[in-house]
């Protein structure tokens, strides 16, 4: 083997050993094992050939994780100053300040999403030019793209209805949030985007003044501070589907409150770890007393549908699709679940939701406080520290308690 082959074989062993370091680091993350990820952020940091960006990246993640958001934020710093301009870690950041409320300054690193892999669902190769401001748009015709999961675009739908009221808009969504948006928009051309991310075969041909990605509104609204909706409800389930539900609930409740709830959310990339619970663990809450509670959980699986409390009302055929899932939340009075689209669903709705959130969640519910910023009608409670659900539990337990008239 000549000395050049001998170099090269060294240094892709050594590139393969530093891949394999932040592989695990990053299984890590995932796993909800924060501390351990961050050691072994750091000690992947050691060996030759390492992503030195995505050590930034991964340990910034970690030490946000465990809830020191000015730290991970210095990090991030330190990354950019390193690597300026690095997309992933300009996105991170952003995430970091809109969790702070920092909505002015983070509204413009968060468009880095769409220049980082996996972080844009949806991308499109559009051609129009982008909406960068709202003013002399009369009569415009405007093309919005939804780029992300159900929560984001139900959060960011808010943004539409002001925005119809002077130009022609016509939004592009997910096929399963589509019948909400039309019934909700009624003024809004709304059409479901193709799996493969090309534009809808009805808008072929078809030219715009101006595109923009659904998460991109709030910059072109030039939206300061935090944001709250002018209006508060925006979207409307199927009249009749969720009359007839609701009939359905009153008879069985006879005269209890109607709560419903759910207990997993998010996906391993979505640190559902940290924000799920378990079934068994909503005990307390649906022990309480005067209350029929009901499943609003979409993926629940056959040994929870198999071990189910008799008290916990389950239809899974409902629950599975978004619009019937709406309707469902649109007939209880109040809900409860952790961090998921079932806040954004209720939220939009005008629903009391109450919200078992982890220590850190999430920026959509900021890091601190018991408000969320997009819906007047949501409370947040906290984890006290990392992955103590008994006291947010007991907490939301006694609250809902105390909610029952005395006789």
């Amino acid at each position: 083997m000549t000395q050049i082959a001998m170099q090269t074989q060294r240094q892709l062993e050594r590139d393969e050993t530093a891949h394999a370091a932040l592989t695990a680091a990053r299984r890590l993350l995932v796993l909800g094992r924060d501390r351990e990820a961050a050691d072994a952020f750091v000690a992947a940091g050691t060996l030759a050939g390492v992503d030195q960006a995505a050590l930034y990246e991964g340990l910034a993640q970690a030490v946000r994780n465990q809830g020191k958001i000015e730290p991970a934020l210095q990090l991030l710093d330190f990354g950019l100053q390193r690597f300026p301009g690095h997309a992933s870690l300009r996105f991170l950041r952003s995430l970091l300040l809109l969790g702070n409320g920092q909505f002015r300054e983070g509204w413009p690193e968060y468009e880095m999403r769409l220049k980082t892999p996996m972080r844009c669902y949806l991308p499109r190769a559009v051609t129009w030019p982008r909406l960068v401001t709202t003013e002399l748009l009369g009569n415009k015709k405007i093309l919005i793209w939804s780029e992300q999961g159900f929560g984001d675009e139900i959060m960011f739908a808010s943004l539409i209805q002001p925005l119809s009221g002077f130009c022609n808009l016509t939004f592009e969504c997910s096929r399963d949030t589509a019948p909400l948006f039309r019934r909700s928009f009624p003024g809004v051309r709304v059409f479901p985007v193709e799996l493969s991310g090309a534009m809808p075969e009805a808008l072929h041909g078809e030219s715009f003044d101006y595109e923009c990605p659904l998460g991109s509104l709030p910059l072109a609204l030039q939206l300061p501070g935090i944001y709250q909706h002018q209006a508060e409800t925006y979207l409307k389930t199927d009249p009749q589907l969720t009359a007839d539900i609701r009939a359905l609930l009153k008879a069985t409740a006879q005269g209890r409150r109607i709560v419903g709830v759910s207990w997993r959310g998010g996906t391993g990339a979505t640190r559902q770890v940290a924000r799920s619970l378990s079934l068994p663990q909503l005990d307390p809450i649906l022990n309480v007393p005067g209350i029929l509670f009901v499943a609003l959980q979409h993926d629940m699986t056959l040994a929870e549908l198999q071990t189910i409390p008799h008290e916990l009302l389950s239809w899974p055929h409902l629950v599975k699709q978004v619009d019937s899932l709406a309707a469902l939340i649109g007939a209880c009075d109040e809900i409860v679940t952790v961090c998921g689209t079932n806040v954004h669903l209720a939220g939009a709705m005008g629903k009391p939701v109450t919200v078992l959130a982890p220590h850190v969640p999430e920026w959509r519910y900021l890091f601190k406080g018991e408000n969320m910023p997009w819906y007047r009608n949501v409370k947040v409670h906290r984890q006290p520290e990392y992955g103590k659900w008994e006291p947010v539990i007991a907490q939301v337990a006694d609250n809902l308690r105390s909610e029952i008239p005395c006789e």
